[in-house]
């Protein structure tokens, strides 16, 4: 088969794993992984060359056709690449892009995820906040062993407006004497970001009636 035949055939797999995904909602979890990998390899191998101007502009087209948010689009190929001889492509495919998401902070955090946290990923039977526990549990410091994981439980979609707005909050929480040292681990920053939040909101607000 020649270059140029591959590389159509790529393309090819990649918009029919696209229709799929939006022809059938409930393959959103599973589907948007073995995508995800489609489209690593159409980026890899620049299967796009010929077809579209620039990488960006196919990625734009892929979001356009198949009304897929682009940033979300970036984000799979982003998992995806991290986990890249760590999880086989099957065992991404079936654990779903949720908990390859959460195996991919790890790593990026880490270096390395231990093969307890693979396997759990892939049973079906463990939910993400039971993932996400399980990696902190083997990923533990010293000084966690004597605290209790706790979940927050919450990721959304959000505007423009409002992503600067969480973001400059974000900024100055860091910000603010004594500052946040960028040496702390990720998981850690964002620790100290939510309780500055909550120290500040319960020093203006824990005087007041609050109704029921």
């Amino acid at each position: 088969m020649s270059e140029e035949a591959v590389a159509l055939n790529a393309l090819r797999n990649v918009e029919k794993l696209a229709e799929a995904l939006g022809a059938a909602e409930s393959q959103l979890e599973r589907g948007y992984a073995e995508l995800a990998a489609a489209i690593l390899e159409v980026q890899e191998k620049r299967y796009w060359e010929g077809s579209h101007s620039s990488w960006k502009e196919y990625i734009e087209f892929i979001s356009r056709k198949f009304h897929m948010g682009r940033s979300q689009l970036y984000h799979k190929i982003s998992v995806v690449k991290q986990l890249e001889g760590v999880v086989e492509p099957k065992d991404l495919t079936d654990m779903g892009i949720s908990k390859a998401s959460v195996l991919a902070d790890a790593h990026r955090l880490h270096g390395e995820i231990p093969d307890s946290a693979v396997e759990s990923a892939k049973n079906s039977a463990v939910t993400v906040k039971e993932l996400k526990k399980s990696l902190a549990e083997a990923l533990h410091t010293p000084e966690q062993e004597s605290m209790e994981w706790f979940d927050l439980n919450f990721a959304f979609y959000v505007s423009a407006e409002e992503k600067k707005e969480l973001q400059d909050a974000m900024r100055t929480a860091r910000s603010i004497d004594p500052p946040i040292s960028n040496t702390l681990k990720d998981f850690m920053q964002s620790k100290e970001i939510a309780l500055r939040w909550a120290r500040d909101f319960l020093a203006t607000y824990s005087s007041e009636e609050v109704p029921f």
